[in-house]
């Protein structure tokens, strides 16, 4: 018999997650995810620490359950737009400068390449100067998650770019309410795409 590893009940529990086979809040129990994959309860316990790395499990206290994928985005809404609202007034020609770069270098990045690392790189430098390390360390963590879940939709990279620029073009400007404003459709853009294409993709 063929060894179940981690990754492989990770990818399986991962479209079930997706496809809302398994809803936000429902219990996984390992004992009964070992019985169904054939795998050892520690096998299963590693693949659900991978999900977990992922952002589609969250633990209350030992107990293993389906996370609510739109929680990350209501909490980008929360964290994003004060980081941004702190930081436009100390944004300097020098950072714009930068910011201005990584946009180039998105332009010409594969779809399926380093693009998501290069977008969170923009979006730290706008973040920057909010002087809120703490803040910004949590909008990181929640970025990867949304990478995660960013692979499984193609295609975002060129309506995102035309966001970002009006983001830039605000932050230039000085206009911190516009500047979140945009920030705030931004998100929210991000949310509906994944979500749209998500309900569309088949599986494999």
């Amino acid at each position: 018999m063929i060894e179940v590893i981690p990754e492989q009940i990770a990818h399986s529990l991962k479209k079930m997650i997706l496809k809302s086979e398994l809803q936000p809040g429902q219990c996984l129990d390992p004992e009964a995810l070992a019985k169904k994959f054939q795998a050892s309860r520690a096998v299963v316990c590693e693949g659900l620490r991978q999900l977990q790395e992922a952002g589609l499990v969250v633990y209350d206290g030992a107990k293993p359950i389906v996370a609510d994928l739109n929680e990350i985005f209501d909490l980008q809404l929360l964290m994003e737009p004060e980081a941004l609202r702190l930081a436009v007034p100390n944004h300097t020609e020098e950072l714009w400068l930068q910011a201005e770069k990584l946009l180039d270098e998105i332009d010409v990045a594969q779809p399926d390449g380093p693009w998501l690392e290069l977008n969170w790189q923009f979006h730290r430098l706008l973040y920057s100067t909010a002087n809120r390390p703490r803040l910004l360390a949590m909008i990181q963590c929640l970025h990867g998650y949304g990478d995660q879940l960013a692979q499984y939709s193609m295609g975002i990279k060129d309506d995102a770019q035309i966001e970002h620029r009006k983001i830039m073009d605000a932050c230039k400007r000085r206009d911190v309410e516009t500047a979140c404003k945009m920030l705030i459709e931004h998100i929210n853009q991000r949310r509906r795409e994944l979500f749209n294409r998500l309900t569309k993709q088949s599986y494999c």
